[in-house]
């Protein structure tokens, strides 16, 4: 006589008390890694959002270090390299931005150039209000860095207005910008006129340049490199993206660690519950094995029940970590102008994990001791 297959589900079904308290705490874990990696990967983003992703689509030099004008020579070499396709005088401050990571700096870029041209090159939208006029103390703040500061189009800005700001003056918000890089810009800058009203003819003088390349971002950076420290100092994806590297890789190592150590602590505690459940059970493994299964046969049925549950466990429990991530983010971060970054690899690589190590955990002991199980002296009750 041909046995029935065992469904791998049954058991689950028909002992709905026993399976709740194993499923809700797979469940919670795989929800708290998963929300976990994903709101750590947010830090992380954010402080790449502010200090690096500006530059991926053009580059700065500005004067070296130790002088207020760039040389005449690097800025005639800089359009001579055909690696250019424009590049435009500018001065720059940051404005705090309060991020996951804490204080963060956000470029604010005066220029006396065509704000719409620049606007387009970056990908950046006006969303409200206008572009600031030429010779005024007007400024367009990216919408992110509005919703951080709590201000609006019509208010004031600078560190007149607020003592905690970091750029000098007090400017007149009458624009917000959306989509691309969190740029924000001005014409008309308090420090320029600093420098005019100290008797410095500034249409002779260039402090910085923003630079778009003719095709290649990376071309254009190698172009730069060559100038040493005493002719510029450089702003381009390369450099800042190394030091942000830098500057992370010690945090990064450390939260990887240690979530990691969690991960494994979790997946062997649901393990151990897991094989707790299946030791109450060989009196029925016996029964199976005295209406002919093999011993085979039951072992995979235990494997199929444990890979069965794991996968609908971590599948839900994700699930519910990207809902409820983009749930906080509508709610709470976005408004704030810290939009969270639901999706995150290393979470997901992480949560994966969680099923393969609970499968390794408890299977592999269940299996070990079941297979030194006298499955006769268990349906005979000795």
């Amino acid at each position: 006589m041909k046995l029935k297959a065992l469904s791998a589900n049954k058991y689950f079904m028909e002992n709905k008390k026993k399976s709740f308290l194993v499923v809700s705490i797979f469940f919670l874990i795989v929800l708290s890694i998963s929300f976990t990696c994903s709101l750590i990967n947010s830090a992380f983003v954010s402080a790449e959002n502010t200090m690096v992703k500006p530059f991926v689509t053009a580059s700065v030099v500005m004067a070296p270090d130790g002088k207020f004008f760039l040389p005449d020579e690097t800025v005639a070499k800089i359009n001579s390299f055909d690696s250019v396709q424009k590049a435009v005088p500018i001065t720059f401050e940051t404005t705090s931005y309060t991020s996951l990571m804490g204080n963060a700096g956000a470029l604010v870029i005066f220029t006396q150039c065509p704000l719409q041209e620049i606007l387009d090159d970056f990908g950046l939208k006006l969303k409200e209000g206008r572009l600031p006029q030429q010779n005024e103390y007007e400024v367009v703040l990216h919408e992110n860095i509005l919703r951080n500061k709590g201000l609006n189009v019509g208010d004031e800005f600078g560190d007149v207005v607020d003592e905690r700001e970091w750029v000098m003056g007090r400017y007149t918000i009458v624009g917000s910008l959306t989509n691309g890089p969190m740029l924000s810009f001005g014409t008309k800058s308090y420090a320029i006129e600093a420098l005019e009203d100290a008797g410095v003819d500034m249409s002779m003088h260039t402090i910085g340049v923003l630079v778009f390349p003719t095709t290649n971002i990376d071309s254009l950076n190698s172009d730069l490199s060559t100038f040493g420290k005493t002719e510029a100092r450089l702003f381009t994806y390369n450099t800042l993206q190394k030091e942000l590297n830098e500057e992370l890789a010690g945090i990064q190592s450390i939260i990887g660690l240690v979530l990691i150590v969690v991960v494994f602590a979790m997946s062997v505690s649901v393990g151990a519950i897991i094989m707790i459940t299946y030791s109450d059970r060989q009196s029925e493994f016996g029964i199976l094995f005295a209406i002919g299964y093999s011993r085979r046969n039951v072992m995979s049925l235990i494997c199929k029940e444990v890979f069965s549950l794991s996968l609908m466990c971590t599948v839900i429990g994700y699930g519910m970590s990207l809902m409820l991530l983009s749930l906080l983010d509508m709610l709470v971060f976005s408004p704030g102008g810290k939009p969270l970054a639901v999706y995150s690899l290393f979470g997901l690589i992480l949560t994966c994990v969680v099923p393969v190590m609970v499968f390794a955990c408890a299977t592999l002991p269940i299996l070990w001791r079941f297979r030194k199980t006298d499955l006769v002296a268990v349906i005979e009750g000795r």
